[in-house]
């Protein structure tokens, strides 16, 4: 638990940056760190399969995929 209490120490700059950018909301940020550590929280309790990984990798690139969509549309 403590390595994922490290990764959530971790996003704490980029997911602060999210939120003064506008590019999300306080409520999303908390459900994005709801389901990092959901996904994080599976890979270290128990032997990680690869379909873990996977979802946690799918997860992040729709996530930045909006990130971007939105970042376009505040810039354009």
């Amino acid at each position: 638990m403590e390595r994922v209490q490290f990764q959530q120490e971790q996003m704490l700059d980029e997911l602060k940056d999210l939120i003064e950018k506008h590019l999300f909301t306080e409520k999303e940020v908390k459900q994005i760190v709801k389901k990092r550590t959901a996904f994080e929280t599976a890979l270290v309790r128990r032997v990680a399969q690869k379909a873990d990984f996977l979802r946690y990798v799918s997860y992040e690139m729709g996530l930045e995929q909006l990130r971007r969509k939105r970042a376009a549309r505040t810039s354009g």
